[in-house]
């Protein structure tokens, strides 16, 4: 009785299957690729589905890979970060190297490219087995010694930064990677088995891969029905996929199976009632039925006669046999039959993901020895253990319990056999079960790993593929994580103190190496096993050990929003350290994930605590103390800012930490304390001067820059510290402060001496590297100011929308809600610009309801205002301008260095014109005095973008004051100086066709009118010409 690899009843779910591949063959190469979900319960065959696509793609000389996620390591979120998805892309390495050399240049290249020697790094450390494929050694020497590059980072990175920069750089750089590998040209299909057990680390992974991977490009998904809330549902949900779900075998279906496991020519009347009782007994489930018949021939009811060359069975005694005990038990049953080695086998690989029939070897013979410590089985050289295994689990193989992969391991024909197997473990005896597997492989395996001195008559070894390179690293990898796992799941069990500690370090390692390639669950549930190992002696005994693993705890636990256990673990740190350095990194997590949570006033309260342990107390007001420490400072960086290139760097972990602490509160105090930022960024700036380089110093001058421009001195003065830091980050390649010296300088300072045109191409790349890098407060700044420099500077308003559109959707993937509610609020005014109703929004399905949120920051919500009011003014809402202007009060303090302000002023100055021309009125004329004042200084700071607005309300101001002249010379000025923004531009020809209308020159008028509705037009506003033709008559009939 054989099992039939035929599909039986799926005809309409294959040709879905093979439409979908069809389609993406002919779809564009820069199309998104396919995606299909299969759906059903254990056994209904949705891999065997999925495979029957294999020689489809292979024979279009594609690439066919498979992966599984596994139930053990869901239920205990215990593993290696990423294993399944290593393991699928490795198999598609494996694939490649079989491929032309010309095949796998291409490749090489394309992913050289795109991917750089540091972002190669951030890859290889979560999936070792792309280091081949990306087609250089990236982290080691020729000597085998880590590069410099990795040695500098390693001393100067501050190492609490470390998660968010890895959590947010691994998906953008497998984005780079999938598009590479997309450029093969050739199919490839990503086949991914029971991805209802994928962490939620593995499932933010595939959406990155699903979307950044090109045509031809099909992912295939199996999972067993899933609730609305699963995580996996919001990631198709998300993505655009093809869904087949299967249900049981119909009778005839079953009938074909049947007849087609037992090989039976001329089925008759007797089959049909074989049949009839598989169908009822096993719900037409097609794994069900198979070991049903299996039963049925174990049991005597079913016997194959030589004779005849068939199977022959009496309905009566099958229908009177006791009923099975289901599925499990049938298999369980047919277990117990084996070898008590064959079963001790079973045991052993149910308990592990995926076995090597090396740690199968050795796992066997020591297990034995603990099961039965009299075995007198004799000892084996090293070269021995494979066949060892192999002939220990021959019987399984040929019974289909077990498949063995090309590639050297074992995996289980089917989860439910993996169940079974799991199930002849006592439950009562799982996790010493569990800790001696890894008590075993981490005394025994490790010497495996290094090359293997055979006997020189012996045949050779047959490993081949574990010989070397990034093969060997990736088999260590998976080694210390399949016995870090298995101490995971016993450890409770450790009572030897020597143990203990050995045992938590393993811990830390794992917490370490898995934090490293941002699976940050997975590191939380090695470090907090390892606090649970620790006691209060050891942080007397083993007190570095405790640091770190208590250290690592806090931080992973706030990274995936365990609260509670953040704060037990910072509580610890508090209690037992007795340096400065631990404290600091505790308080500075606290701070970020407080600020992170919007949390601002807490945040603060918590930083300048830290920052008193720290040696510095600042005041909550502005004092002679600070205009003194602002001239020692300036006096400093005149005498030493030359220098700053050839300083040392700093390798003081604590130092460190407090330059981190400060920049972190400089951010806080923004939206909390303004008063405190100077003293704050003088002292950042300060400590940086004294101590050497660090990733602080950019953002260090950057804030210094800024800073001074905001006290009123020369904007060439700040500019010159922010060039400096920019100069900094290309020599020392610090991408972690790109977007907030970016915001500094270009959403700043540069904003006044370049055209705003020239300012949003460096933002709009900052804001990029800035989600990559982890920096996600600042890269929502430059995010939102270079929307808003678009709109400003008279971008078309058809390409700013389909701008925001794209936008969006990458805050939407980052989770910046605060960012998408500013976009919200542009992409409102560019709607109503276009002449769009609310249900024509440029953006896809929004956050809510308005541009505030709790926790936005008041520059967010400054820079809404700004849109609203420049909108509402446009659009002849006058009431609605003037709320703005209500609102933006602050906002000269808000957005103090930038040049948003004199924006905010000029049309609050035309708002307020618009009313004095209805009546006049004292307060009325007093605004726009202050107003055109403001102007003034802001043509002084920057005359190529604010001339424009000063001219314009000075032409207005005149004709309120009857200067006729002066007042037409001015608008004349005002166009001519507008002329690169296009819908100032028109506003400017419209006021003047006004103008001419008072003064009854009609021809004038129209001229300048008509040139304001072509402006318009041009930007893109239907709105603004509609209104036009409204409100003028001259243009009706033009």
């Amino acid at each position: 009785m054989s099992p039939s690899p035929k599909l039986h009843g799926r005809s309409a779910e294959k040709s879905i299957l093979l439409n979908v591949y069809f389609e993406t063959l002919s779809s564009s190469f820069t199309a998104a690729p396919a995606i299909l979900v299969i759906r059903g319960e254990p056994g209904l065959g949705k891999t065997l589905l999925a495979e029957s696509l294999r020689p489809h793609v292979e024979g279009d000389d594609g690439y066919f890979v498979h992966a599984k996620f596994h139930k053990l390591s869901y239920d205990t979120s215990a593993g290696r970060p990423y294993s399944e998805i290593s393991a699928a892309v490795a198999e598609f390495c494996s694939e490649l190297k079989k491929r032309d050399e010309d095949t796998r240049e291409e490749v090489s290249r394309a992913l050289k490219k795109k991917i750089s020697r540091e972002e190669g790094d951030v890859l290889v450390d979560a999936i070792p087995s792309l280091q081949t494929v990306l087609g250089y050694n990236l982290r080691h020497n020729s000597d085998g010694s880590l590069s410099g590059e990795e040695k500098l980072s390693d001393s100067m990175e501050d190492m609490t930064s470390r998660p968010a920069t890895s959590a947010r750089k691994l998906p953008f750089i497998m984005k780079k990677f999938m598009s590479g590998i997309s450029t093969v040209g050739d199919p490839i299909c990503f086949l991914f088995d029971d991805v209802q057990w994928a962490s939620k680390s593995d499932l933010d992974l595939l959406h990155a891969m699903m979307t950044s991977a090109k045509n031809p490009f099909l992912f295939i998904f199996t999972c067993r029905p899933l609730a609305n809330d699963h995580p996996f549902q919001a990631v198709i949900d998300a993505n655009r996929a093809t869904e087949i779900s299967l249900s049981s075998l119909q009778r005839n279906a079953v009938r074909s199976l049947v007849v087609s496991t037992l090989n039976i020519d001329s089925p008759d009347e007797s089959t049909d009632e074989l049949c009839s009782y598989i169908l009822a007994s096993t719900g037409g489930n097609p794994f069900y039925i198979r070991y049903q018949l299996l039963s049925l021939q174990e049991r005597g009811l079913m016997k194959f006669n030589d004779a005849t060359s068939s199977w022959t069975w009496r309905m009566d005694s099958i229908r009177n046999s006791r009923p099975d005990d289901g599925v499990v038990a049938l298999i369980t049953n047919k277990i117990k039959k084996l070898t008590s080695l064959t079963q001790t086998c079973l045991k052993i690989c149910s308990c592990l993901e995926r076995t090597e029939l090396l740690f199968l070897g050795v796992l066997l013979k020591e297990m034995i020895f603990l099961e039965k410590p009299n075995n007198t089985m004799a000892p084996l050289a090293d070269y021995e253990y494979e066949d060892f295994a192999r002939d220990s689990i021959s019987s399984a193989l040929d019974e289909g319990l077990l498949v063995e992969k090309s590639e050297g391991w074992l995996t289980f024909s089917h989860p439910i056999v993996n169940e079974a197997c799991y199930s002849l473990v006592d439950p009562s005896e799982r996790d010493e079960y569990h800790l001696n597997i890894g008590r075993v492989l981490f005394c025994h395996v490790g010497r495996f790993l290094h090359p293997i001195q055979y006997p020189s008559m012996t045949r050779p070894k047959r490993r081949s593929s574990w010989a070397s390179g990034d093969e060997k690293e990736e088999l260590e990898q998976r080694c210390f994580f399949t016995y870090a796992v298995q101490f995971a799941r016993g450890y409770k069990l450790i009572i030897d103190d020597k143990e203990r500690i050995s045992t938590a370090k393993i811990f830390l390692v794992a917490g370490d190496s898995s934090k490293k390639a941002s699976g940050y669950a997975e590191a939380y549930y090695f470090y907090s096993r390892g606090q649970d190992l620790l006691t209060p002696t050891d942080w007397t005994r083993h007190y570095d050990l405790c640091v770190e693993i208590t250290t690592g705890c806090a931080e992973t636990a706030s990274i995936i929003g365990l609260i509670d256990e953040m704060r037990l673990s910072l509580k610890a740190i508090h209690d037992n350290c007795r340096e400065k350095g631990p404290l600091l990194s505790a308080y500075l997590i606290e701070v970020r994930f407080l600020f992170a949570r919007h949390e601002v006033k807490e945040s603060f309260r918590i930083g300048m605590q830290a920052l008193e342990l720290a040696g510095y107390h600042f005041s909550r007001k502005a004092s002679w103390k600070t205009i003194l420490m602002l001239a020692k400072t300036r006096s400093m960086m005149r005498k030493k800012s030359h220098l700053i290139l050839e300083m040392p760097i700093i390798r003081d972990k604590e130092t460190i930490s407090i330059l981190s602490l400060l920049l972190i509160m400089i951010s806080v105090s923004l939206d909390e304390n303004r008063r405190a930022v100077p003293m704050i960024t003088m002292s950042a700036i300060q400590l940086s001067m004294a101590r050497g380089i660090s990733p602080s110093m950019a953002s260090s001058l950057a804030f210094f820059g800024t800073l001074l421009v905001r006290c009123g001195f020369k904007t060439t003065e700040g500019a010159k510290y922010v060039a400096i830091a920019m100069d900094v980050q290309a020599k020392y390649g610090y991408k972690n402060s790109v977007a907030n010296v970016a915001m500094m300088s270009f959403g700043t300072i540069f904003s006044f001496t370049t055209p705003l045109a020239d300012c949003i191409k460096p933002l709009s790349d900052a804001f990029r590297v800035g989600l990559e890098n982890g920096d996600t407060t600042h890269a929502m700044s430059c995010g939102s100011m270079q929307l808003l420099f678009r709109f400003l500077s008279g971008q078309n308003l058809r390409l700013l929308a389909s701008i925001l559109r794209k936008q969006y959707s990458e805050m939407k993937q980052a989770n910046l809600t605060r960012s998408m509610r500013a976009v919200e609020t542009i992409a409102a005014a560019v709607n109503n610009l276009l002449g769009k109703g609310s249900s024509q929004s440029c953006l896809p399905t929004a956050v809510g309801e308005g541009p505030e949120i709790v926790g936005t920051s008041h520059v967010l919500i400054s820079i809404g205002s700004i849109l609203q009011l420049v909108n509402s003014y446009l659009l002849g809402d006058i009431e609605g301008a003037m709320r703005m202007t209500t609102k933006l009060n602050d906002a000269p303090d808000i957005l103090a260095g930038t040049i948003l302000p004199y924006f905010s002023e000029f049309y609050r100055g035309m708002s307020s014109l618009t009313l004095l021309h209805i009546q006049r009125s004292q307060m009325g004329m007093a605004q726009l005095k202050t107003s055109l004042k403001r102007c003034k200084a802001g043509r002084k700071k920057s005359p190529q973008n604010l001339s424009h607005h000063a001219y314009l309300l000075e032409a207005e101001y005149n004709f309120l004051l009857k200067k006729y002249s002066a007042s037409e010379k001015l608008y004349l000025q005002a166009i001519e100086h507008s002329s690169a923004v296009l819908h100032e531009n028109a506003l400017a020809h419209e006021r003047l066709g006004w103008f001419y209308l008072q003064r009854s020159q009609h021809e004038n008028a129209k001229e300048q009118l008509v040139q304001a509705r072509l402006l318009y037009s041009k930007w893109g506003s239907r709105a603004k010409v509609k209104i036009l033709e409204m409100k003028y008559s001259c243009l009706s009939a033009s």
